[in-house]
């Protein structure tokens, strides 16, 4: 086998629940003092909260399709908004990354600050963190801002007053 093949196999390895301790992924103590940002959409979740709140729209009436039209002319931010504003998601039933969301649960145990870092609008977020009641903070897009990719590396809860690294896991 060449050390490809080897090499592909630990990257797998890394994008499953169980993360391996390195300088990336610290041992206790030094895990617990760093907060774990974690990823909403295909992370904690095995769907896209835009793409349920758009179907559930759409599922209500077609003519919302010419309104998501023109809300996405305002961007991103402003569709999520405004898609948000008329949709109320069902939480308890979006599908869960099960693995995922026990291993969230253990880092919670261990002391473990949890933040929910995530593109899907600030009230979805804030919905979605309080059904699982295991996050400290939240942070989300708004109106205006977009929180995708590189916005949230630079994104600070109030509370700390500094930049998080996000810790993304794919949903299996």
């Amino acid at each position: 086998m060449d050390g490809a093949g080897a090499q592909g196999d630990k990257m797998a390895a890394h994008d499953r629940v169980k993360l391996p301790i390195t300088a990336d992924h610290p041992s206790e103590p030094e895990a617990t003092a760093v907060p774990l940002c974690v990823d909403l959409d295909g992370t904690l979740l095995k769907t896209d909260t835009l793409l349920e709140a758009v179907l559930q729209l759409l599922r209500r009436s077609l003519f919302h399709g010419l309104q998501l039209l023109a809300w996405l002319f305002r961007g991103r931010a402003g569709l999520k908004s405004e898609v948000a504003r008329r949709v109320d998601l069902d939480v308890a039933r979006l599908p869960v990354n099960e693995e995922f969301l026990g291993w969230l649960r253990s880092e919670k145990a261990q002391g473990r600050r949890l933040v929910l870092c995530t593109a899907a609008t600030e009230s979805f977020a804030v919905s979605i963190a309080s059904h699982f009641g295991l996050f400290d903070d939240v942070l989300a897009s708004d109106s205006r801002r977009n929180l995708s990719g590189r916005h949230k590396g630079s994104a600070s809860p109030r509370s700390t007053g500094r930049p998080l690294r996000l810790c993304r896991q794919r949903a299996a």
